[in-house]
């Protein structure tokens, strides 16, 4: 997940990104019509093995004089059509530069890739997810290696349709939608992966404001994926304070984050790990999430701010993390006794760092603590 911060404030990013680039093409108005796509892609998709040494490269000028390259998994069978991304893994196998590709000549670049494939790749046999289209086209849609773990978009899709109950696509400032529209929609697919936000904002958790009084949060959850090895499986859950006309997540916190790498094993670990994931957080109730959240603010850690950076330390916090967060918990909470103030700490001290892999991986690390409250 992407953040960065505002004044106080943690920003994800994510869905801005979706909002920002998707054509309407790729935006969906319901869970039914998204996975309605996704399933008959797949449905058209088959997967096929073939030895390294067979692989057959035919150079072609388009009429637009654009080269083109037909892929042949041995001299008798269909050609294929590669794909944008397609080209670029195929290239990336054959250890050589798409782009370098693309910008010589077909016949030339052909030769490149039968010469690389068959001396330079190190595997003997690949496997090819082709889709048919109307008029007997065949589209190569990606090329992995023969155990690539393949966790198809529409059982992604089918799963949060499955769990996703009174959950919506988010309204603007906290004000549900009236009508879902293309320009509003955080429902995505493509040719390459899919992409869903969901939240419940019909139901706010109220909890204190280091200023006094109370703010109100709402839940959400973000889900990724990509069957042709764009990215991995990922499902992000976090409470927030708003969403804006232009889908960025406002005063983030409480961030949880699973991947899942397309792996052999990857099937079976979406289901197991991912999918019920998903299942116990969209359906928990919300004096389950409320629970957590007075727990940690009663929850001691220590009596004195020595003692609370040790209960950091012992929790994998380095020292100089430790001491931060408590300094940090003591300027936003006023004190550092408890789970929910050195989450607060941390939080805080996470808004600081600049690079945003160190960052996020501190957020991960501090909302964690939450799991002892739980």
């Amino acid at each position: 997940m992407e953040t960065t911060t505002y004044g106080n404030e943690t920003v994800v990013l994510d869905a801005y990104k979706q909002w920002a680039k998707r054509p309407d093409d790729e935006r969906f108005l319901s869970l039914d019509d998204l996975y309605e796509s996704t399933r008959a892609r797949a449905g058209r998709s088959n997967v096929y093995d073939a030895p390294t040494k067979e692989l057959q490269f035919t150079g072609a000028l388009g009429e637009d004089d654009e080269s083109a390259m037909i892929v042949q998994l041995n001299q008798s069978s269909p050609v294929m059509i590669p794909s944008h991304w397609s080209f670029s893994q195929l290239a990336s196998h054959a250890k050589a530069h798409a782009d370098t590709i693309r910008r010589t000549h077909p016949e030339i670049g052909a030769r490149l890739l039968s010469h690389n494939m068959r001396h330079v790749a190190p595997k003997e046999k690949y496997g090819f997810y082709v889709e048919d289209i109307d008029g007997g086209e065949r589209s190569l849609r990606a090329m992995t290696g023969t155990n690539y773990g393949r966790i198809y978009d529409y059982d992604v899709v089918q799963k949060v349709r499955d769990v996703a109950g009174d959950w919506t696509v988010p309204g603007h400032f906290g004000k549900p939608l009236e009508e879902v529209t293309l320009r509003d929609t955080t429902l995505y697919a493509s040719d390459r992966d899919v992409f869903i936000f969901l939240v419940d904002e019909n139901t706010p958790i109220s909890i204190p404001k280091p200023s006094g009084g109370n703010e109100d949060l709402f839940r959400g959850f973000m889900v990724s994926n990509s069957e042709v090895g764009a990215a991995s499986f990922r499902l992000s859950m976090f409470l927030y304070r708003m969403v804006c006309c232009n889908r960025m997540v406002w005063g983030a916190r409480d961030i949880r984050e699973i991947s899942v790498r397309h792996s052999s094993g990857a099937p079976e670990r979406f289901v197991q790990e991912g999918s019920k994931l998903l299942t116990r957080y969209a359906e928990s109730t919300l004096d389950e999430t409320r629970s957590i959240l007075a727990n940690s603010m009663t929850r001691k850690v220590g009596a004195t701010d020595d003692t609370a950076s040790d209960w950091l330390r012992k929790r994998g916090f380095t020292k100089s993390q430790a001491t931060s967060i408590v300094a940090r918990a003591n300027e936003e909470e006023g004190q550092a006794r408890t789970v929910w103030d050195v989450v607060q700490g941390g939080t805080a001290l996470a808004r600081g760092i600049k690079h945003q892999d160190a960052r996020v991986q501190l957020e991960r690390k501090v909302s964690k603590l939450l799991e002892v409250a739980a």
